[in-house]
Formats: structure tokens, C-alpha cells, sequence
């Protein structure tokens, strides 16, 4: 076990064998600490710890610099690049008969789930610009975003701290096919049933969201 532990931007680390890395035992860390969430990095669990300090630590590495630094052991850099979060955009879609468009994914951490369109934004790229660029791309609709209906937060799917931005989406143009790349199906799924039955992060958002009230235009 590792011990990651930020303030501001900055990570203490300590030096084992010529290398920076994680403190991995209590003894190495000279103040209070809080523990918070954990992840795993090559088969090691990471976890995320904020300390009680007195002033700011101005000996110790930026984060966004060790990644780039020669005497840093590849764990930090790894865990470093993993703690970064992915913000997603995600397109909710209703045809006339109040069904949600479902699109499978074909690869990576998602593999054979089903979930809302959209994907991982680009850099400089709005979340709702991932939406509607993702949503072509996957299944072949040019979608216009509506509005913002929820943000979905989740920091144990993919191993990574996700961001969702859920917006309804309404179609322009275009016919529903998977691209047969990262999206191998599709299908419309009556609106209830997709909020009960499919447990991708999306879905309870979205399920707390209308329980609370929340409509769609």
C-alpha cells in the first residue's frame, strides 16, 4: 500500500533506493494525515490521504511536474496520470414513443455495457461538445443539446474519478447504427425500464434526478 498525499497541487514523496515515491509506511510520514479514496496501480492499492500541515509545503514536487522528472519511481508517475478525471459527456435521447437510445460498447473498461451515447472529452473540448461529437460518431446521429439535466460522479468504474455531464439531446438528422468500433449495438429501451434495470453510472443519476422532480422538455 502507497500513500498519496497532496496539498494544493503538491505530493509529498520520499527517497528510497535514489528514487522519489509514495511513503508506504506510517513511520515515513511526519504529520497527521486524513485517508480518502483508494485505487490500484499496477496491482497496488493506492490510497489518497490529504495532510494537516501548519503552512505550505514549498519543498515538495508539484504533481503535475513529477510525471516528467527523472528520479520518480513509475508508480507515482502512473498514479499521478490516473488521479487526473476524466469528464464525460453523455446524450440522453427520447423518441416519440418515450424510449432512450442505449448504445454497447465493443472495447475498454466498458466492454459489452450498455450506457447513454458519448464518451471522454477532447482537450479544450466543452462536455457538451463531447456529447454531440460522440454521439455522431458512435451511432450516426447529429444531435443538438437541449439542456443539462444531471452530473453523474463515480470513482470506482474504470479504476479513474469519472465527471458526467448528462444532457438531453434532441436528434437533427442521421439513422441509428452502431460504428462497430467502440459501439457494437443499439437499441431503444422504454425510458422506466432503463432507469431500474441498467446500472451504468448514468442511471442512477439520472433516476435521482427525476425522482426529485426533474422533467424533460
Amino acid at each position: 500500500m502507497y500513500y498519496f498525499i497532496e496539498f494544493d497541487g503538491k505530493l509529498f514523496l520520499v527517497l528510497k533506493n535514489q528514487e522519489r515515491t509514495f511513503p508506504s509506511a506510517a513511520n515515513e510520514i511526519p504529520f497527521a494525515i486524513k485517508k480518502g479514496a483508494s485505487c490500484t496501480v499496477d496491482g497496488e492499492t493506492i490510497v489518497f490521504c490529504t495532510p494537516t500541515l501548519k503552512q505550505f509545503p514549498k519543498e515538495w514536487s508539484y504533481k503535475d511536474d513529477v510525471v516528467s522528472e527523472d528520479n520518480v519511481a513509475p508508480i507515482v508517475k502512473k498514479a499521478v496520470v490516473q488521479s487526473k478525471p476524466w469528464k464525460i459527456g453523455k446524450a440522453f435521447i427520447l423518441n416519440d414513443r418515450r424510449e432512450v437510445l442505449l448504445v454497447k460498447s465493443g472495447r475498454g473498461p466498458s466492454k459489452n455495457m450498455w450506457s447513454l451515447p458519448g464518451g471522454v472529452s477532447l482537450y479544450g473540448e466543452t462536455a457538451a461538445e463531447t456529447t454531440v461529437r460522440e454521439t455522431e460518431e458512435e451511432c450516426g446521429l447529429r444531435v443538438a443539446v437541449v439542456r443539462l439535466l444531471t452530473v453523474a460522479e463515480n470513482a470506482s468504474l474504470y479504476n479513474k474519478d469519472i465527471v458526467a455531464f448528462i444532457y438531453q439531446c434532441k436528434r437533427i438528422s442521421g439513422v441509428v447504427h452502431p460504428n462497430g468500433d467502440d459501439v457494437i449495438d443499439t437499441k431503444w429501451v422504454p425510458f422506466a425500464e432503463a432507469l431500474e434495470r441498467y446500472g451504468h453510472y448514468a442511471f442512477p443519476a439520472l433516476k435521482k434526478y427525476f425522482d426529485a422532480g426533474g422533467t424533460v422538455d
